[in-house]
């Protein structure tokens, strides 16, 4: 396409190379409607697609959280109730969702499949500009909020409001939510965008269908295309099938930007456990606003500016505050989800006191730093790492292009260049020109000490705060339906009958049939195998990974130490935290933190469990990536971490044993589904008793107990022992991800040999834990219940049924009906099943709801229901797309669990074959395993009572 050209009404606006991608960037514009659009045409073969409007909140109801929501709620092409749910069941997506953010909603997807990326394009297309909404205000109550009577009480449920209770009861949340109140009063910045639960009850159907008609236009939206698209075929449907009946309309401009303010400091309730010691556990933050998003370099060194001071308990500015005994865990970042991104300093777990005293500090530390200067080195460490970072355009969690499309999005819709955050181009070299020029030290000034745009928040710690928000709730809900007359009562009777016959609605055959779909011959025979070659190193087991890998070297060492004790496995841990955070021999931690950065993309540790039939393994593993002009310093340096760790420094110690119990607590918080599947399958596999140790409340309980009674010699002699028992080059296997290269085998060789050999671990492992009934209480006004047993199988039909109780019966009753936030089943390859849910206002409900899974697979076996939309679903759902580290990982596990090529494979042929006959037996050795169940909820103290328990743990 050329630059003016027109297609399907598409105007070419401008053409560009983006070398550092492989591609070129087009933008083009609509010409009757406005529509915006820009594709990064490269030869990738996962291809993204995503439109975003500008949705700016006029308040705290959080509407638009709301209709991302339930556009995906049918539409009049695909009049389901759910296609949504139906392309998770049924399509070989990559990825599908959708994101509200503070000015504005997102909603992608992608697909390998050519055809998939198409369906599921026009799907989403459909969805938000011709939704259901209009005709089914049921939608709106069950995605957003609605009054409910639970044994005559009035009581609210929503899926949005259930998710933002659990949302707002964190503290991070709040924080964050005050911090952009005081900063941008005169923006729409300045309300919680995801709906404040005390205010999303105000919103009316009125006002949500006005903001869905006012903002889903083709002239307020922007979209996004990634990959080997056949862009013919996206403008004709864009243009043909969906701009054809709209007229240029509005298009909203970004925010404001707001003028500098400088307001009182704020004060803020947060709930804490009753354990924790409310004179200890205040928080204090301050934001600075740092600039404009579309600055890339500030805004590039802003983010560097932080990892210098804040980095790690080595940086200066963490240093001088943990060293006055102000707080126990220093942060700072650079929060840029909004067009005036902001510094976010965060000091953890101080006393109210302390509050003056420290600001004080902290002024005059950045004041030295302004005056006399920064440290070159950890600034040019800091440099090393964050282009390593953003030149191996590893996302994490979201697919390639999915990364990219957040980048250009933050810029376009902002007035800026798409194109500034795709290449990293000589960015650095400005950045490292500047910092000659002392730049860095006058961002310090301009941004951090002389900012006239400044907040600072005060969160305060209760005991109470969290039930008496609970008990006022449900006093103004009794006064309301005190209040109400008869009328109002039987339409409030009316409606829940009207939503419950909606949620319960079956789709008719011919609003199934609309949706497109795959078939069988749309999906490979041959799972994904990640290239493998088992051969030695130094005569040490290796796992050779040959993937293209952009000159990145992706190394891990597997230390095998599966005869660890209990308590051994929890010191290990904690060990993994400490590696490469502590002095070693030759170097002082902070001359380390330096080194790492300055060589290596990064180096990790972990204490890792690899299930498999029978039993398990446990690993001490260490994982490192560099350049692969920078490896053999880099495996130097993990050598250097592995051999000569000092583990004599109590300070230091001290204080990463407590950050690490505050990020185990907070996950206990925030991620209590994880937590409670895992409690339950160490109830059934001594594998996952293992990990539980590792990572769970068992761990949490570990560094707790270790935190309360302090005895800095018999821990450093434990963590002693368990260091010299597991760095042993006798237990290790390696593993090696990227182009095959003699230099790094060679470095990869000479770290090995430098390894302690001694003796094998001996020991039979840990043993399940009892099978019971347990809950623990957690601060929060939702919560998490978890319910499974043995099986003891597995296989391609264990795979379809997974999809099949997740997607097709889980989702209806805990989160369509029941009002929580997340749902589904673990099948595991060990023959563990179990089901959970996710920021669940009824967790007792839950678990009974759970026990009717097996007649619900009973139900679908015998039903005649084609069954090869679910067979699509769950081959993609059980083969994600990995990048290249994550394949190397991947590839690893697969060998220590045991799953071979030939295993792969036979589970893809008996998903493949798999019908109404399987999942029939599926039903019936699910059914026997949830007889012989455990349980697990965590969740508030008044619901947990209503579980039937047989012992309540705290935090």
């Amino acid at each position: 396409m050329l630059t003016g050209n027109t297609i399907h009404g598409f105007t070419v606006l401008h053409t560009r190379p983006v070398r550092e991608l492989g591609g070129t960037l087009y933008e083009l514009r609509h010409g009757r409607t406005g529509l915006e659009a820009v594709w990064l045409s490269r030869p990738e073969e996962n291809r993204t697609f995503g439109i975003a409007f500008h949705t700016l909140p006029e308040d705290d109801t959080g509407v638009f959280h709301i209709l991302e929501h339930s556009v995906l709620c049918g539409s009049e092409r695909y009049p389901l109730r759910e296609p949504f749910v139906e392309l998770m069941k049924t399509s070989m997506n990559t990825f599908l969702n959708a994101m509200t953010f503070p000015d504005k909603t997102y909603y992608p997807i992608s697909s390998r499949n050519a055809r998939d990326f198409i369906n599921l394009t026009r799907v989403y297309l459909d969805a938000v500009f011709n939704p259901l909404i209009y005709s089914r205000p049921e939608i709106f109550r069950q995605e957003g909020w609605h009054y409910e009577l639970e044994d005559g009480v009035l009581t609210r449920k929503g899926v949005v409001y259930n998710e933002m209770r659990g949302a707002c009861a964190d503290a991070d949340e709040l924080e964050t939510h005050a911090l952009m109140q005081s900063l941008y009063p005169d923006t729409p910045y300045k309300y919680e965008s995801g709906g404040a639960p005390e205010h999303i009850p105000e919103l009316s159907y009125e006002a949500f269908i006005e903001a869905h008609r006012r903002c889903y236009t083709p002239s307020n939206a922007y979209v996004f295309l990634d990959g080997d698209v056949d862009i013919d075929e996206i403008l004709h449907i864009l243009d043909e099938e969906y701009l054809a009946r709209f007229e240029r309309s509005e298009r909203f401009a970004p925010p404001a930007l707001q003028s500098p303010v400088h307001p009182p400091i704020k004060r803020v309730e947060y709930e804490l456990p009753p354990e924790e010691d409310e004179k200890s556990r205040y928080r204090l933050v301050l934001g600075r606003v740092a600039g404009v998003i579309t600055d890339v370099e500030r805004m590039t060194a802003v983010e560097l500016l932080c990892t210098v001071l804040c980095g790690d308990n080595q940086a200066p500015l963490t240093r001088a505050i943990l060293e006055a005994g102000y707080a126990e865990q220093v942060s700072m970042m650079l929060w840029d989800g909004c067009a005036q991104p902001f510094v976010r300093l965060e000091c953890r777990n101080m006393k109210d006191e302390a509050v003056g005293p420290l600001m004080e500090l902290i002024r005059s530390e950045l004041n030295k730093y302004a005056s006399q200067g920064l440290d070159r080195e950890r600034l040019e460490a800091a440099m090393a790492n964050l282009e390593f970072q953003l030149r191996e355009h590893d996302f994490g969690w979201c697919p390639e292009g999915l990364g990219f499309s957040f980048g250009v999005l933050d810029s376009w819709m902002r007035g800026g260049d798409p194109a500034s955050r795709l290449e990293v181009g000589r960015l650095f070299d400005i950045l490292r020109a500047r910092m000659a020029e002392g730049w860095f030290e006058e961002l310090v000034r301009d941004v951090l000490l002389d900012n006239p745009h400044a907040a600072e928040v005060v969160m305060v710690p209760s005991h109470s705060a969290g039930e008496r928000r609970r008990a006022e709730d449900a006093e103004r809900l009794a006064q309301i339906y005190a209040q109400w007359s008869d009328e109002q009562r039987e339409a409030l009777q009316r409606d829940m009958d009207a939503l419950n016959a909606w949620q319960n609605f079956q789709d008719s055959p011919e609003a199934i049939a609309s949706l497109p779909k795959l078939t069988l011959a749309d999906v490979s025979e041959e799972p994904e195998i990640y290239p493998t070659e088992m051969c030695r190193i130094s005569d040490t087991p290796l796992l050779r990974h040959d993937i293209p890998s952009a000159g990145i070297v992706y190394a891990s060492l597997y230390f095998d130490v599966t005869g660890l004790e209990p308590a051994e496995i929890s010191a290990l841990s904690f060990l993994c935290q400490l590696l490469g955070k502590v002095n070693t021999s030759r170097r002082s931690a902070d001359e380390l933190s330096r080194a790492i950065q300055l060589n290596c993309g990064s180096m990790s540790f972990a204490a890792a469990v690899y299930e498999r039939a029978g039993g398990y393994s446990l690993k001490l593993r260490a994982d490192v990536s560099a350049l692969e002009s920078k490896a053999t310093d880099a495996f130097k340096l993990l050598g250097e971490v592995l051999n000569e760790t000092w583990l004599g420094n109590e300070r230091d110690s001290l204080d990463i044993l407590r950050q690490a119990k505050n990020s185990a607590m907070q996950n206990l918080i925030n991620n209590g589904h994880n937590v409670s599947v895992g409690r339950v399958a160490a109830m059934f596999t001594p594998g996952a008793a293992a990990a539980e140790y590792a990572h769970g409340y068992s761990y949490y309980c570990w560094l707790r107990e270790r935190e309360a009674n302090w005895e800095f010699a018999a821990l450093s002699a434990e963590l002693r022992a368990v260091y010299e028992k597991c760095v042993n080059r006798a237990a290790l296997t390696a593993s090696l991800t990227g182009t095959h290269s003699e230099r790094v085998d060679a470095a990869l060789a000479e770290l090995i040999d430098s390894l302690p050999t001694h003796n094998i671990i001996s020991g039979n492992g840990v043993e399940t834990f009892p099978v019971r009934r347990e809950g623990i209480e957690i601060p929060s006004d939702v919560g998490y219940a978890a319910l499974g047993g043995l099986s003891g199988e597995f296989g391609g039909a264990w795979q379809l049924a997974n999809r099949a109780i997740s997607l097709g019966y889980l989702w209806n009753a805990i989160r369509v009906q029941g009002g929580a936030y997340g749902t589904g089943i673990v099948t595991r390859a060990t023959g563990f099943d179990c089901c959970y849910s996710y920021r669940d206002p009824g967790a007792a409900n839950s678990l009974a709801v759970y026990l009717d899974s097996p007649g619900f697979l009973e139900a679908l076996a015998g039903s005649g229901e084609d069954l090869t939309g679910l067979i699509i679903g769950a081959v993609s759902a059980f083969e994600p797309l990995l990048g290249v580290r994550a394949r190397g990982l991947a590839a690893d596990e697969n060998y220590f669990r045991g799953f071979t090529p030939e295993t792969l494979r036979a589970e893809r042929r008996e998903l493949l074959s798999a019908g109404a006959e399987a999942l029939g037996a599926v039903a019936a050795k699910l059914r026997a395993a949830f007889e012989n169940n455990g349980v697990c909820v965590l969740a508030p103290r008044a619901e947990l009572e209503r579980c039937g328990l047989d012992e309540i743990l705290s935090l």
